[in-house]
């Protein structure tokens, strides 16, 4: 059984594969505590809509997906993309939803029952996994029979993890030595850079290069990401890794289920 926060259909809206219409299945819990995150209703019990989600076997939670993948990516969502850049509508398809990503909290903490529900889910062309490269990734027979691809988001010190482990070498190596991984750091700016520059050193030692690391800017609303995002992209060039923006969090918010 997993216990689901919730699925809906999307645009994806950051990472290597933003703009592709996305299921998302957002899982509770997680293994961190970040002060700044924006799904704090997965894990935290302080958060108004902890009690909020829904216990489901592979079964159940298959038909939900489907239903998800039908329905689609609305116009709506569309159209309040497309409002923010002039191009964006263009540049989406509205269907068919063939993108399916596993989000948290912490998804990899429910390993075995995900591998479990991708065997009566044959119809996805692409998985891709948010996770904060704490828990080990699947056997590279699994990530290659079910084109398994990992965004990786290891926490930097400003997210207030201070009791807790944010950064393993040897289970960083293992997504990076799937092939299949992209490193995404979240940024508040140039006070990050030191730490940042640590961090994506180690990645390069390990075959990581820049076209598999992203910067993304810190934020929960429209105007911090934006407040941000000068000097994050600017970052991203000195370093020679890829820039983000959080599109589901300028259109959006810190909105639930979208």
């Amino acid at each position: 059984m997993l216990e689901v926060s919730e699925v809906f259909a999307n645009i994806q809206g950051e990472g290597r594969l933003r703009f592709q219409p996305s299921v998302f299945v957002r899982l509770r819990r997680c293994n961190l505590q970040c002060s700044w995150c924006d799904t704090k209703y997965t894990w935290s019990k302080d958060d108004p809509g902890y009690n909020v989600f829904a216990t489901r076997d592979t079964s159940q939670l298959a038909a939900d997906i489907r239903v998800a993948a039908v329905i689609g990516v609305s116009s709506h969502h569309v159209r309040r993309i497309g409002q923010l850049w002039n191009d964006a509508a263009a540049r989406i398809a509205a269907g068919p939803v063939n993108n399916l990503v596993f989000t948290g909290g912490e998804p990899l903490i429910w390993r075995g029952e995900i591998q479990k529900l991708l065997e009566v889910l044959p119809e996805f062309l692409t998985i891709e996994v948010e996770t904060n490269g704490i828990v080990p990734p699947f056997p590279q027979p699994v990530n290659e029979a079910w084109n398994i691809s990992y965004n990786v988001s290891p926490k930097l010190q400003h997210s207030g993890n201070e009791a807790l482990r944010t950064w393993d070498t040897g289970v960083i190596r293992r997504f990076a030595d799937t092939g299949r991984a992209y490193f995404k750091f979240v940024i508040r700016g140039s006070e990050d850079y030191d730490e940042l520059k640590g961090r994506i050193r180690e990645l390069q030692a390990m075959g990581v290069n820049g076209a598999h690391v992203y910067l993304m800017p810190l934020g929960a609303t429209l105007e911090e990401v934006s407040a941000n995002e000068p000097e994050v992209r600017e970052l991203a060039f000195a370093l020679a890794v890829q820039y983000t923006p959080r599109l589901h969090v300028v259109a959006w918010g810190a909105e639930r289920g979208v």
